[in-house]
């Protein structure tokens, strides 16, 4: 699912979404440095004086200035020249952004199978792959067909899927997935032999990073727009299946969902069937419940319990218990 806002002038706090900022290396570099002195009781602290391998003080500093600008850190004593150093603390938008680091880190941690023991070398490889995933639409569009797919896809198949991605660009962004074990490459023993594709289970839950990443943007940001449609029912399709049906849904009822945006509708189905619900496209059948917003209204719901921006119509009750499944659902896939 991707993000996009209405341009703004260069240095605008709302030049990056959050995926990006959290996948620059010297500015996720300085976020956990601060966050980890707020862990430990530190109100400020003195960034530039602290030594990041690899990164020039220059950068340091130019980095520091970009997440003043975007309301992350603030100066909390700003250094005359005469005296020490400058000092830098986290803002709100900081904090949330440095817990939201730490969720990826766990997602990153489990999809690669490391213990909690790994080194952090370790751990900061699985963390890149996961953002370098996420920062990458055409690693997301590849990512997102293979999600939304019910068996693995041969060549055509998933050419077909990323229209209108070229093919040569496909396969390069394809063969660093297979490597990082993002995507199986499955090659069968018949003769000819045969190719398909699979999205590896353990790496689900990081295609559900972009809910959380619109849940902050639109916590400190209200300009927030989804420009790919494609990402919502990526996300939906991941869910369904551990969403529970509600106790009052009979089977083939079904609530439709509605993002309101400049950019466009994004408009869907969660079908009752058996025990569970489907995700499924808009159809225009009717529908027991419906509920409507903007996209920050959808992600305050689904990450925590607000629901008060969204309308509700038809049955409310039912949708407001299915609302708090896929929330469920949402929050324990990523746990």
């Amino acid at each position: 699912m991707e993000l996009s806002r209405p341009s703004t002038k260069s240095g605008s706090r709302r030049s990056r979404s959050a995926i990006a900022l959290l996948a620059d290396a010297p500015t996720r570099a300085i976020l956990l440095t601060l966050g980890e002195a707020s862990s430990r009781g530190g109100e400020a602290f003195a960034v530039t004086e602290h030594p990041f391998p690899g990164i020039t003080p220059r950068l340091v500093r130019d980095r520091l200035r970009g997440l003043e600008r975007a309301g992350i850190a603030v100066a909390v004593e700003r250094s005359t020249g005469h005296g020490g150093p400058t000092l830098w603390a986290l803002s709100p938008a900081g904090r949330d952004l440095f817990n939201l680091y730490a969720l990826l880190d766990r997602i990153a941690t489990h999809a690669a199978e490391l213990p909690a023991t790994a080194q952090p070398e370790r751990r900061t490889v699985a963390v890149d792959t996961a953002l370098g995933t996420l920062a990458d639409p055409v690693a997301v569009k590849v990512v997102q067909a293979l999600a939304l797919a019910d068996r693995p896809l041969d060549p055509p198949a998933l050419e077909l899927a990323v229209t209108p991605i070229p093919r040569r660009t496909l396969y390069r962004r394809l063969s660093p997935l297979v490597e990082a074990k993002v995507v199986h490459r499955i090659v069968g023993r018949t003769v000819p032999r045969s190719t398909t594709y699979a999205l590896n289970d353990r790496w689900r839950p990081v295609a559900t990073m972009p809910v959380l990443s619109t849940w902050w943007e639109s916590r400190h940001w209200d300009d927030v727009e989804i420009s790919d449609p494609e990402g919502v029912h990526g996300v939906l399709h991941a869910l369904a299946p551990l969403v529970a049906r509600p106790a009052q849904a009979k089977p083939g009822q079904a609530m439709r969902w509605t993002i309101e945006q400049p950019a466009g509708r994004i408009t869907g189905l969660l079908l009752f069937d058996g025990d569970h619900v489907i995700a499924a496209r808009d159809d225009q059948r009717d529908a027991l419940a419906q509920a409507t917003g903007a996209p920050a209204a959808w992600a305050s719901a689904l990450v925590t319990e607000r629901i008060t921006g969204l309308e509700i119509a038809g049955d409310a009750a039912l949708a407001r218990d299915t609302l708090a499944g896929v929330r469920s659902a949402l929050l324990s896939y990523i746990r």
